[in-house]
């Protein structure tokens, strides 16, 4: 069967298309094998269109799809799914499907029809017109035992097919937020390039406990400053023996970003930001805040990381990609050889095309980073972009 897609925005369908035809470089995006191939449906600009992706040839069941939209992001823009089996001819106007689809055989054990018709303005009116064709069953929007898909992709192609009521995709009402109690709003971008590059899961639990252990030790230390020399050298050398993972948050507040690497992730987080961070991030065990500009404080962030270097850097700050890339340059050799860097680049066009940036960028890391690249995530608004780099491997 072919599978349609209806995005919120036709930005967001764009880059829904861009994710599969450059599925093979991140991931966990789309399941494997997904589809053949895949066409974002025009005609479009950067901004206005139909908001529609075709996917051709899917090879995954219905109930695989509604599983992969409720765990992957793009399920956050995902309005509408049509499943259309590809051996339907296609109408060519709308007089002609309404003809055709009152004239076909229904399916088998089919009672009443709820229609999906996209574009949806028309559905109300293409169900009454079918109706008055001829057509053997009700229709009803809430209990129905199958769903007629229709589609127009072109003005002279609009196929539709059926779909038991069981399997048709829903979209849900009742989801938890993904993120509860975040002090910020923008973590999905955190959340999705994590994903994309592989980073997004936890250490497992033992792991996670002998880290929170570790984070509890400090905490004591810090609260205790009569312990023993005996007993700090004993939680230096645990430490030693016990690595934990460092994430540094480059302009952190409030620390929606610096929260979640913590919570999610696992992480020990280094926050680094001029203003102090939101109460309830800071109350976190696995939390240490800097306050000063990014590209004044290294020092101190060599005294916090004890001889370690972070896994991943990341930063979204509100500034000029030329001028981030300057406050970050002094803080990258913290970063440890093969460690990624998350870069929020903030711009002033809403233009889809910024691939000048990277070649700026790399242009200007390249003493210490590697494997630039710019994608446009689907949590970015239109005037951003994200970059994402990994530090050189030393000889």
């Amino acid at each position: 069967m072919d599978l349609v897609m209806q995005s919120a925005t036709q930005p967001h369908a764009h880059r829904v298309w861009k994710y599969f035809q450059e599925r093979q470089q991140w991931h966990d995006v789309f399941p494997a094998d997904f589809a053949d191939d895949s066409e974002e449906v025009g005609p479009y600009t950067d901004s206005e269109g139909p908001c529609l992706v075709l996917f051709k040839n899917v090879h995954i069941t219905p109930e695989q799809l509604d599983a992969w939209l409720l765990r992957c992001f793009v399920g956050r823009v995902c309005m509408r799914v049509f499943w259309l089996e590809r051996s339907t001819a296609a109408a060519g106007s709308w007089e002609e499907l309404v003809t055709t689809v009152a004239a076909a055989p229904t399916p088998a054990g089919a009672t009443a029809v709820r229609v999906d018709v996209f574009p949806k303005s028309l559905q109300l009116d293409i169900g009454r017109r079918i109706c008055a064709a001829g057509y053997p069953h009700p229709m009803h929007p809430v209990q129905y035992s199958h769903v007629l898909y229709v589609v127009q992709l072109s003005p002279s192609s609009i196929r539709w097919s059926y779909m038991p009521a069981a399997q048709a995709w829903k979209m849900s009402s009742v989801a938890p937020a993904r993120f509860d109690k975040s002090v910020a709003t923008a973590i999905n971008k955190l959340a999705e390039a994590m994903q994309v590059l592989g980073l997004q899961h936890a250490p497992d639990r033992q792991q996670l406990l002998q880290q929170q252990s570790l984070a509890a030790s400090h905490q004591q230390q810090q609260q205790a400053p009569q312990i023993t020399a005996a007993a700090n050298g004993n939680q230096q050398q645990q430490q030693q023996q016990q690595p934990v993972r460092w994430a540094i948050d480059i302009g952190a507040c409030p620390g929606g970003w610096t929260s979640y690497l913590a919570d999610s992730c696992g992480y020990y987080v280094l926050a680094v930001d001029p203003a102090p961070l939101h109460p309830d991030v800071t109350a976190r065990p696995r939390v240490h805040q800097i306050l000063g500009k990014a590209q004044e404080v290294g020092q101190q962030v060599d005294e916090v990381l004890a001889g370690q270097q972070a896994d991943l850097m990341v930063c979204d700050m509100n500034d000029h990609p030329i001028r981030v890339g300057e406050h970050l340059l002094p803080l990258l050799t913290k970063l440890k050889p093969g460690g990624w860097l998350i870069l929020t680049l903030k711009f002033y066009g809403k233009g889809r095309e910024k691939a000048t940036m990277v070649n700026h960028l790399d242009g200007y890391f390249k003493s210490e980073m590697e494997g630039g690249r710019l994608t446009w995530l689907l949590a970015n608004t239109l005037c951003e972009r994200t970059y994402l780099a990994q530090r050189r491997m030393q000889a």
